[in-house]
């Protein structure tokens, strides 16, 4: 999904993919590493860095991550860019009991900053935050399964 409006000069690089797997489990944090598929549709390669970003559940801080290392997008081309996110477990019981309180439906909050070098000058890309609803039925089931 690329986000762009008439008149930009830069046009914001699309997330085609992000294939994730665990890293390390600590006491109160849980990581995930990530391989996340960019393609820029700018005539010009876009070198990324200090990319941050928040996810937020149900008002919870739950996890925030960040990229691992530098990476040049192509002009018109495509990229893998390595980040690392960290889950907050000691905010995960809050999250799973507002969930249930709320029907089994969680409101997720995601606030991306992308940072790119551009004719040599660092330019922030605050992208506009992403809210998705996430629906479960855990309980129904788990309900089921123990009555048969």
């Amino acid at each position: 999904m690329s986000i762009e409006s008439e008149g930009d000069l830069i046009k914001t690089p699309a997330i085609e993919g992000m294939p994730s797997q665990w890293g390390q489990v600590g006491e109160d944090t849980i990581e995930i590493l990530s391989d996340v598929k960019l393609y820029n549709p700018n005539p010009f390669p876009l070198p990324l860095f200090g990319i941050r970003y928040t996810i937020d559940a149900n008002e919870y801080r739950l996890a925030q991550g960040e990229l691992l290392e530098r990476v040049t997008i192509p002009a018109n081309g495509r990229a893998t860019a390595k980040i690392k996110t960290l889950v907050d477990t000691t905010v995960l019981p809050n999250v799973i009991a507002e969930h249930i309180n709320r029907g089994e439906m969680s409101e997720l909050t995601l606030k991306l900053a992308l940072n790119v070098k551009v004719l040599n000058r660092d330019v922030t890309f605050e992208l506009p935050t992403v809210k998705k609803t996430v629906e479960t039925n855990i309980v129904e089931e788990l309900n089921w399964a123990l009555s048969g």
